[in-house]
């Protein structure tokens, strides 16, 4: 499903569910990954879009089932300490293309859904806070502030006095 339009792809198939969606793939340059719930209202998916989607240093990742992706994390990574070995999990494989440097902004209603998602591949997160009882325009302005804040001192990290 596009988290965007609540279709299919652009192909005319359904994702696998409880698999992540791509929105704004990232590209090498990518220093901000957003990442999305089904609490996350599509408004606020939308609003980032339109104002990162052409940004090569951000990218969007629509998670669709967080809870049941961390309940297989853990599993996994249960089983493969028992193994002696670390196996390749559907989220590390989601997260990838991801350099070690980019942030992780967690983009939900409900902090507990997203909160691990730092710990798969050491990623630093950030919160954009969206409590439901917000409008619709404060939430896409949380998310969108967040996001310019983030990008901001990513960039001012890595160029220092540069910018």
């Amino acid at each position: 499903m596009d988290p965007l339009t609540g279709t299919s792809d652009e192909h005319g198939c359904d994702h696998e569910p409880g698999a992540g969606i791509w929105v704004q793939p990232p590209s090498p340059l990518t220093q901000v990954c957003a990442v999305t719930d089904n609490t996350t209202p599509r408004a606020v998916r939308k609003a980032l879009i339109e104002r990162f989607g052409d940004v090569p240093q951000f990218a969007l990742l629509h998670l669709d089932a967080p809870e049941q992706q961390r309940l297989d994390w853990l599993s996994s990574c249960l089983a493969a300490t028992r193994a002696g070995h670390r196996g390749q999990r559907r989220i590390d494989g989601l997260l990838a293309p991801l350099s070690a440097s980019c942030r992780l902004l967690l983009c939900t209603q409900s902090a507990r859904s997203l909160d691990w998602l730092g710990s798969v591949c050491g990623h630093r997160c950030a919160f954009a806070s969206l409590h439901a009882i917000a409008s619709d325009d404060r939430q896409n302005e949380v998310a969108v502030e967040t996001v310019r804040a983030l990008l901001h001192e990513t960039l001012a990290e890595r160029w220092g006095s540069a910018l």
